[in-house]
C-alpha cells in the first residue's frame, strides 16, 4: 500500500468551522491587502496604474503556487481580471465579492 501524498491527507481534512471561516474572511483582506493596498501604494509611487496592475498579480500569483504552477497561472489570469476592475472603478468591495464566490465554490467543490 502507498502512503497517501500530501494533498489526498489535506483534503480529507474535511471542512471545519475554521475551514469556512477561513473562507469567509480570507477574501477580505486578500483582496484589501495584495490588491486594494498594492495598487494604490505602487500607483502612488510610479504613477502607472500597468505597472500597479503587474506588481499585485505577480504578488498574488507567486504566493498561489503551493496549488502548483496551472492552477496559480489560471488564479494569475482571474487576478489580472480583478486587478483591471479595482483599477477602472475604484471599488474593492465587488472585488470581495467575486473572490469569495469563487472560494465558496472551491470549498464546495473540495468537500464532495
Amino acid at each position: 500500500m502507498t502512503p497517501p501524498n500530501n494533498a489526498d491527507t489535506y483534503l480529507k481534512g474535511g471542512v471545519s468551522l475554521g475551514t469556512v471561516l477561513f473562507v469567509l474572511i480570507n477574501p477580505l483582506y486578500e483582496e484589501l491587502i495584495a490588491r486594494a493596498y498594492t495598487i494604490s501604494e505602487v500607483k502612488f509611487l510610479t504613477g502607472s496604474s500597468v505597472v500597479a496592475v503587474m506588481v499585485s498579480v505577480t504578488l498574488q500569483t507567486l504566493y498561489h503556487l503551493y496549488q502548483g504552477i496551472p492552477a496559480a497561472i489560471a488564479l494569475g489570469a482571474m487576478f489580472l481580471i480583478l486587478s483591471a476592475y479595482f483599477v477602472k472603478y475604484g471599488r474593492v468591495l465587488p472585488v470581495i465579492l467575486a473572490h469569495l464566490y469563487f472560494d465558496v465554490l472551491a470549498l464546495l467543490a473540495y468537500a464532495n
